[in-house]
């Protein structure tokens, strides 16, 4: 049903009160935008057309934003919602939905995160979190210096499909496992053609 609610009309609604937090919508991704307009829009009872007809983005299992953008669209498409549905929109407008993934909710993520963050006293608080799991000295020195990793690139975003395809596929970690290996497997053996003219050649 989320699948295809992207198709539905926005009908009638109970709005959802909710206070939503002053956000420069230049800073959010096509998703989040997406997240926070219709989260305003459900909290005044009033979708915009132009909204209205928008993509709330793929879903993907792997994914809680577009998960929660599917959820949204098919609130305010539904006469009379379910207990369910109305539960799980109520409980997705909160900021939090707004700054995370599900995938990257890991603790040690969280850590990196906050090693990583423009803010000082952020920064402190994560290594002091990480020394005092190593049992090691709590002093925390004033200048951290950190590597700005990419998370958010196309390769990440590749595993995360894999991951959500071998997901929907097959039940259990090592049956999950084994799909994607097998997978990774599969791609490295195929050859790579540069150019059309090789790939005609390998026709001949």
């Amino acid at each position: 049903m989320l699948e295809n609610c992207a198709k539905l009309s926005v009908l009638a609604f109970e709005p959802i009160e909710a206070e939503l937090p002053i956000i420069d919508p230049n800073k959010l991704s096509t998703d989040q935008k997406y997240l926070f307009a219709i989260c305003k829009g459900i909290s005044r009872c009033d979708i915009s057309s132009s909204l209205s007809l928008r993509d709330p983005g793929k879903m993907s299992h792997s994914r809680w934003l577009t998960t929660a953008n599917q959820i949204f669209k098919l609130y305010v498409a539904t006469i009379e919602p379910s207990m369910e549905l109305k539960t799980l929109a109520k409980y997705n407008i909160v900021d939090p939905i707004l700054q995370r993934n599900a995938y990257f909710g890991h603790p040690e993520n969280i850590l990196l995160a906050m090693l990583a963050d423009e803010r000082k006293y952020v920064r402190k608080v994560g290594l002091r979190r990480i020394l005092k799991c190593r049992r090691r000295a709590s002093n925390v020195p004033d200048n951290i210096s950190i590597l700005k990793l990419p998370c958010h690139t196309q390769a990440v975003e590749r595993c995360i499909r894999l991951v959500t395809e071998a997901s929907s596929s097959v039940c259990g970690n090592e049956a999950r496992d084994g799909l994607i290996r097998a997978k990774l497997a599969s791609r490295s053996e195929l050859p790579k053609f540069e150019t059309k003219k090789q790939f005609i050649n390998v026709l001949k």
